[in-house]
């Protein structure tokens, strides 16, 4: 069911794109003495976060692309996008704060 309510963050996920937010990441989890675990949650987090705002950004703009594909509100349909985008967000507040114990 998750894997359903998820495939339109999902589907910008498969999208590649620059992956500058990762690099800058690794870069600066590096410079600053961050272990490899939480560099990797942290951009897991940021990924989600990024894709699942841009699928609500898409919804508000009536865009119809997204990386030369059609946008994930066209392809599953509005409802689904808005609750894919926000169950993300709240997926990822969740992660942070079980890390944060």
């Amino acid at each position: 069911m998750e894997d359903i309510l998820l495939e339109p963050v999902n589907y910008y996920k498969r999208q590649k794109g620059k992956n500058i937010r990762k690099v800058l990441c690794e870069l600066f989890g590096k410079l600053l003495g961050v272990n490899e675990t939480n560099i990797e949650l942290i951009n897991e987090i940021t990924n989600n976060v990024h894709n699942a705002s841009l699928v609500i950004d898409d919804i508000e703009d009536n865009g119809t692309l997204r990386r030369n594909e059609p946008c994930a509100h066209l392809k599953y349909g509005i409802p689904l996008s808005i609750n894919s985008g926000y169950y993300s967000f709240f997926k990822s507040l969740n992660k942070i704060a079980k890390n944060l114990r």
